[in-house]
């Protein structure tokens, strides 16, 4: 009876340190469990923090970049104006060679003898020439030359005894004003009645009208010199 009773308290004591163990075994691995997320939810906050760093520099850098393309796209816009607005400039005081389509007109003195009335009245003198190139202009021409001089608004067109003054440089017959423009328009506003192609015909004058699709304009190289003009406001030094 005792051994059967040992047995018995042997295997009850064995039960319960079964469950005892089996308790601690499952508390530990809880805490494991538990001590490792904490360290892993740690870490990931670290991992998180770092990046957000980074991010954040990462933008900086691109605000930075941004702005610095910005003030270049605008360096580069003011460059291609200035470049524009000198470009005009250069077109408008006739330092740029041209080409382009337009008009040819030449123009002779009459073929009469001087001795059977004035001289004067068979010549071409500057005034026809001048009212010539008015006459361009009214038309539309956006470059003009005569004789392959270039006509700008600082050019003068004189006699100077049997020659003509432009640019000072001396030309002679025949005169050859060239034109780049709307060849059609410019011809129309050249035949306009009574203006002053109409009138050079009238009057036996050698003149002609020639369209062309490519014609070529030198550039003025005479140098404009300001020795009195000043712009408004600015004092002499």
């Amino acid at each position: 009876m005792r051994t059967r009773g040992a047995k018995i308290s042997i295997a009850l004591v064995c039960m319960v340190l079964g469950v005892m163990l089996a308790v601690q075994y499952k508390t530990t691995g809880h805490y494991k469990a538990s001590l490792v997320q904490t360290q892993r939810t740690e870490d990931l906050g670290r991992m998180l923090e770092n990046v957000t760093k980074e991010k954040n520099a990462l933008n900086d850098k691109v605000s930075s970049l941004t702005e610095q393309l910005d003030n270049m796209r605008k360096n580069d816009q003011a460059m291609a104006d200035l470049q524009r607005e000198l470009l005009q400039t250069s077109l408008s005081a006739g330092l740029v060679e041209l080409d382009g389509p337009g008009l040819i007109i030449t123009v002779n003195d009459r073929p009469q003898n001087f001795q059977n009335g004035n001289p004067n009245e068979f010549l071409i003198h500057e005034a026809d020439l001048l009212m010539l190139i008015n006459e361009l202009k009214a038309s539309g021409a956006e470059a003009i030359s005569l004789n392959d001089e270039r006509i700008t608004a600082m050019t003068e067109v004189r006699c100077a005894g049997p020659v003509i003054l432009v640019n000072q440089n001396k030309i002679g017959t025949p005169f050859v004003l060239k034109a780049i423009g709307n060849p059609d328009v410019l011809e129309s506003g050249m035949k306009l009645m009574g203006g002053i192609y109409s009138q050079l015909q009238f009057q036996g004058f050698q003149i002609s009208l020639e369209k062309s699709t490519e014609i070529n304009i030198p550039a003025n190289n005479q140098q404009t010199k300001f020795i009195y003009a000043l712009p408004k406001g600015k004092e002499r030094v």
